[in-house]
């Protein structure tokens, strides 16, 4: 009998709204927000962060 190894690739999707004078703001907050507050909790108990966050814009200020 032989070991196998399998790796698992998870997403997860959320939604935040940023309030900044600037698109690059915007997107710097969001990125850095992601980036340090979401977790991935293990089965084990333990937590990692997620390693390729990737962060698109969905609404924009309407211009006046």
């Amino acid at each position: 009998m032989g070991a196998y190894e399998f790796e698992g690739v998870m997403t997860v999707c959320d939604t935040m709204t940023v309030e900044a004078d600037s698109y690059e703001e915007a997107l710097e907050m969001a990125q850095s927000e992601f980036d340090g507050d979401y977790y991935a909790v293990m089965p084990a108990g333990f937590s990692i962060p997620w390693d390729n966050v990737d962060v698109t814009c969905i609404s924009e200020p309407e211009e006046d």
